[in-house]
């Protein structure tokens, strides 16, 4: 593995080979990031916990945080320019990077939902168990 510092910009290759070799902490903090790096602090936990959540459940036989993040069409926020070059100066970048690296030190605000979506998109059939946090709708199925 290739060292580099958290946050430090990375290539464009969509299909996010980009990553690696990155650490799964940094993955992890440019998903959070990415997804919710304008939501406030339990939302950028919430988005977090969706990630941790499918890892500890096996979600699609894959037990790892750093599968779940890298599985592709997961977590589209993985593919923008945000993940890929964070702006590691910013408060929520700082944010997103303490939630990745401690985050069993926070509650969990989602319980065991596994899917998030934007509150201005459509929740798909049957969505259960929805909790709007932010501009985030966080539910199973």
């Amino acid at each position: 593995m290739i060292f580099m510092s958290y946050g430090e910009p990375v290539e464009d290759y969509r299909e996010l080979s980009e990553f690696n070799d990155l650490d799964t902490t940094d993955i992890f903090a440019r998903m959070i990031y990415s997804e919710a790096g304008g939501e406030s602090w339990t939302g950028k936990v919430a988005v977090a916990y969706v990630a941790k959540n499918r890892a500890d459940n096996g979600y699609m036989g894959m037990d790892t945080l750093r599968e779940q993040l890298l599985k592709k069409y997961q977590f589209d926020g993985l593919t923008q320019k945000t993940a890929r070059k964070p702006d590691t100066s910013s408060t929520a970048w700082g944010h997103c990077l303490d939630i990745a690296y401690n985050i069993d030190r926070y509650d969990n605000p989602i319980g065991n939902r596994l899917f998030f979506r934007a509150t201005s998109m459509k929740l798909p059939s049957g969505a259960r168990d929805v909790k709007k946090i932010g501009n985030h709708n966080f539910y199973n199925l």
